[in-house]
């Protein structure tokens, strides 16, 4: 297997995933404290040395945040970038051209798309970042809350009609604030210093966004979270970055499955206006 480009099949990705979750006794999604020395353990297949633990978190932590995810869990073992699935455009191509900066002279990003092809595209990259690098904070999510053209009422702390849904956060704050740039709202936000999302958010666009915001807050996750409405460029006028060329033809190499195979959680938020299960219930 190339490494570089590893592709699993749903069987060898359930083996790890197994492997990981026996040794993730909290079930948090994370392997941390004691159970990081027990995962080193089960991969020497022998008790580790002091020194082995070490070299072990070193090359296996790698954002050295001191605790292991699934993604990281099974790039230890068949290298960075596997993805479950056919091959994406890349794997097939090679890597979409990438500048030294993914951005333009006057800071907007610049476009990293390939050639026509009849084979499925892989989404276009947003400034030369994957869609798993799209992540906000629940801070950030919130914040929209206090833009001058945010709407909502309240009436006995429950949110009423006539309160903007995502749907219109996206229409009258989001898509203004990040037309001409290349990027969904997200990484424009953070385009210093991108977040990787740890956390994938299903959710309804005709939501009342408060509810939304307070749901997030509430979960007790501290995020990055992907959010589909913040993590797509929405505003359809770049010709390579169309929300149809950004999802992809083929779902298993599209934006929501790279970003759910190295997240950490996946949260499902379900308000008062809109049940996201009964849309499952009726597909």
């Amino acid at each position: 297997r190339d490494v570089a480009m590893a592709r699993l099949t749903e069987a060898e990705f359930a083996v790890f995933k197994d492997d990981f979750d026996q040794v993730d006794t909290d079930g948090n999604g994370l392997v941390d404290g004691g159970e990081l020395r027990q995962l080193a353990n089960k991969q020497l297949s022998r008790e580790c040395t002091d020194h082995e633990f070490r070299q072990y978190m070193e090359a296996v932590d790698l954002n050295q945040d001191g605790m292991i995810d699934l993604n990281e869990y099974i790039a230890s073992i068949v290298g960075k970038g596997w993805r479950v699935g056919k091959p994406s455009y890349q794997d097939v191509h090679g890597p979409l051209p990438v500048r030294d900066s993914p951005f333009d002279e006057q800071g907007l990003a610049v476009q990293c798309v390939g050639p026509s092809s009849p084979v499925s595209l892989a989404p276009p990259l947003q400034g030369g970042y994957g869609p798993e690098m799209c992540g906000i904070s629940k801070e950030q999510i919130a914040a929209i809350e206090s833009d001058d053209c945010y709407r909502v009422d309240i009436v006995m702390n429950i949110t009423a009609e006539g309160s903007f849904t995502m749907r219109d956060v996206v229409d009258a704050i989001i898509k203004p604030v990040t037309a001409g740039k290349g990027m969904g709202y997200a990484l424009w936000t953070n385009r210093n210093s991108p977040l990787k999302a740890r956390v994938m958010v299903s959710h309804a666009w005709d939501e009342y966004y408060r509810d939304f915001a307070h749901a997030i807050n509430d979960s007790g996750l501290d995020g990055p979270f992907w959010v589909c409405a913040h993590a797509i460029y929405q505003v359809e006028d770049i010709p390579e970055l169309t929300i149809a060329r950004q999802l992809g033809d083929d779902p298993s190499a599209g934006p929501f499955a790279a970003v759910l195979a190295s997240a950490s959680v996946m949260l499902c938020v379900v308000t008062q206006k809109c049940n996201i299960y009964l849309s499952l219930i009726h597909i």
